[in-house]
């Protein structure tokens, strides 16, 4: 009896640990986006990463074509 009291008291508060702080994680995250401004929020950020990550690849296509010309002068 002794055994058993132990082993079930430690398995359970493990699984209890480990439940509660992934659930409230992901729950608070998408009900404080949409309580937010309904899309108006995050729509803006999209925009602004879409046309940050077009800009540096932009410059690196550039880039490789002056390379080319000095190598050949």
């Amino acid at each position: 009896m002794s055994e058993e009291a132990p082993v079930e008291a430690g398995s359970m508060p493990e699984i209890a640990l480990e439940s509660p702080p992934l659930e409230p994680e992901s729950i608070p995250i998408p009900v404080t986006a949409s309580t937010e401004s309904e899309n108006i929020p995050i729509t803006e950020p999209e925009t602004a990463i879409i046309e940050e990550q077009k800009e540096p690849e932009e410059i690196k296509i550039e880039q490789p074509p002056p390379k080319k010309n000095h190598c050949a002068r």
